[in-house]
């Protein structure tokens, strides 16, 4: 769903980077590896990349192939990246996960969804597995704070293409609003079968993993009532992300795919780990790292800091779409 604009746009940041010089003198090189949405694979290329000689990998997958790639590579010196939106909790020196968190997201867009869809009857539905299910256990403890009623929860493997059941599950708990754990083509799919069995007459989505990509594939129609919230999206107007959509559509076309908070991260990553290294002066991994846990960075979302953890301080954006896409960004909540 996004793996062709993260590709894309990470070379860019490549390319960009080798234009001032690369790093310590030397250009840098990206080497890209499929997991094929399967943890098992995605270890094993992992153990390739590291095998090719790469010193930092940036995991743009789910976080279940985040979590198989972690332990793969236990024993070796590789940093490990997580750029894209994530639940955390993988702590040690070489792991770093970056993006929005759902308790941040959450604690922002739940009470503005409660007041767009003038309801609090809340139905949870996801895909099954880490990132979904803590989403939702976060969401639990958020709506009970704000009076808030979860009517239904229902999970599906990845992979699934039948929603039937659980859009049946959702309109029969009379939900208010839908939140959307799936995530790529499942989060597609299910969006497309909920306007085609009528749920948008009854229930506003939130998808905090909802992006431009996705909704490519929702289409105009099926799309309208879904929220997203995220610290990036393609209509952000700042002078970074003018920039960067200019220089996007200049290398790669008018038809490129959208750039969202689910590839753009990777741009943003790659520049993040490059000003590390310049300032450690080396592309050891541990030094590297050391580095991007402090600062502050100028990026097309606006200003990103990290104070020594991996959770990230950045504006949060709830988003409506119209038209098929992100039309109205709200800025919503305190920063991380």
């Amino acid at each position: 769903m996004f793996a062709a604009a993260a590709e894309n746009v990470a070379s860019l940041a490549v390319d960009e980077i080798n234009a001032e010089g690369g790093v310590g003198g030397h250009p840098l090189e990206l080497l890209v590896a499929d997991d094929q949405t399967d943890p098992a694979i995605g270890a094993i290329e992992a153990r390739r990349l590291v095998r090719a000689g790469c010193v930092a990998i940036f995991v743009l997958t789910t976080s279940a192939t985040f979590d198989a790639v972690s332990a793969a590579l236990t024993a070796s010196e590789c940093l490990v990246v997580q750029p894209q939106m994530n639940e955390g909790g993988d702590e040690h020196p070489l792991r770093i996960q970056l993006g929005e968190r759902p308790t941040v997201q959450l604690a922002a867009a739940v009470p503005a969804m409660m007041r767009a869809a003038n309801g609090k009857r809340w139905f949870l539905a996801g895909n099954d597995y880490t990132w979904p299910r803590q989403a939702n256990a976060i969401a639990e403890v958020l709506l009970r704070a704000h009076g808030g009623r979860i009517v239904g929860k229902r999970y599906a493997a990845l992979g699934t293409s039948d929603f039937a059941p659980i859009v049946d599950a959702v309109m029969s708990s009379g939900a208010d609003v839908v939140l959307n754990t799936f995530v790529g083509a499942d989060a597609a799919a299910f969006e497309r079968q909920c306007y085609a069995m009528g749920l948008r007459d009854q229930a506003l989505s939130l998808g905090p993993a909802m992006d431009e990509s996705t909704l490519d594939c929702i289409g105009e129609r099926a799309a309208q009532g879904i929220y997203g919230i995220s610290g990036y999206f393609q209509r952000l107007e700042t002078d970074g992300n003018n920039a960067l959509l200019h220089r996007y559509r200049e290398a790669f076309g008018q038809w490129a795919p959208s750039l969202s908070t689910l590839s753009e991260s990777s741009f943003e990553a790659i520049h993040m780990w490059s000003v590390a290294a310049r300032r450690a002066r080396t592309t050891e991994p541990r030094r590297v790292a050391d580095e991007m846990r402090c600062g502050s960075y100028q990026f097309p979302r606006g200003t990103v800091v990290l104070d020594g953890t991996d959770r990230v301080q950045q504006q949060l954006y709830l988003a409506e779409t119209k038209g098929g896409t992100f039309a109205e960004l709200f800025p919503i909540g305190d920063k991380e």
